[in-house]
């Protein structure tokens, strides 16, 4: 891949192969689950591995400013921006120092991943609607990612947890965010990595400043909400494969998270 000078951010994730992304001059490894950020005026290429592909998923996108305090992603023709970029001050995304970390390592943390493939899903529909889901559904992704760097960040400093109880950790997490109707309790994700229910839930306090519970609830709820603008389901069906005991607890955590009941969000996403 040719050597190139981009005027927009974008966010390349190593679906797989490996390789090296080179950022001005420098080199670093990409391999499968790795999410990089690539600013203005970078310039940057990519390279595979001797003998081997690499496949990445790219999302282009504008950042730009519209008051003191607020962002927001703005999606336009590739070529609009360029000539203002030219003489715009390069706007990092809140969150992520890319001085001290170029790049993030999700392994095991597919939803970034799924989030990326939605936003290319709906922005390649091609109609001013699709445009408008694709910009709410990339900056949903961008403050996941940013609430994964900054959990990243607690697992990287944090020194009472060795390398083994990372692994640990890190797979109790894989675990919780997998959904479905046969998802695990607490206790079993807790007994899978060796550990004691309140042991998962002290270090997960100290580690991620959250609890098992709630990471496992807002997994459950973004595949809840996947399903609904996809899928044409009955809410007692979302709800079993969810990992919901019946549509009334699901009701009620959806109605408790998002304000809304699910018969209210499948309304509006119709809309959209």
């Amino acid at each position: 891949m040719p050597l190139r000078r981009i005027y927009d951010h974008e966010f390349v994730y190593v679906i797989s192969g490996e390789g090296e992304i080179i950022i001005e001059g420098q080199a670093h490894p990409a391999h499968v689950d790795s999410l990089f950020l690539i600013l203005p005026r970078v310039w940057h290429s990519f390279r595979a591995c001797s003998h081997q592909s690499i496949t990445l998923l790219g999302v282009h996108f504008d950042w730009v400013p519209q008051a003191d305090s607020l962002l927001f992603p703005v999606f336009r023709p590739a070529d609009e921006p360029v000539e203002e970029s030219l003489f715009r001050v390069p706007r990092p995304l809140p969150g992520w120092d890319l001085h001290t970390l170029p790049f993030l390592d999700l392994k095991g943390r597919s939803p970034v991943r799924h989030a990326l493939e939605a936003v290319v899903m709906e922005y390649s529909r091609e109609s001013a609607t699709a445009r408008l889901a694709a910009g709410a559904l990339l900056a949903a992704t961008i403050i996941q990612i940013t609430q994964e760097s900054q959990s990243l960040h607690h697992l990287k400093v944090m020194p009472p947890l060795g390398a083994d109880a990372m692994r640990r950790l890190e797979r109790a997490r894989a675990l919780l965010e997998t959904v479905g109707e046969a998802s695990l309790s607490i206790e079993a994700v807790a007994a899978h990595v060796g550990w004691s229910a309140d042991h998962l839930r002290r270090v997960f306090r100290l580690a991620l400043d959250t609890s098992p519970q709630k990471l496992q609830r807002a997994a459950r709820l973004r595949y809840a909400k996947q399903l609904m603008r996809h899928e044409n389901l009955p809410i007692s069906t979302i709800a079993l494969r969810c990992g919901f005991e019946d549509a009334s607890h699901f009701t009620r955590v959806f109605k408790q998270d998002n304000g809304l009941t699910p018969r209210q969000f499948l309304a509006l996403a119709k809309k959209a």
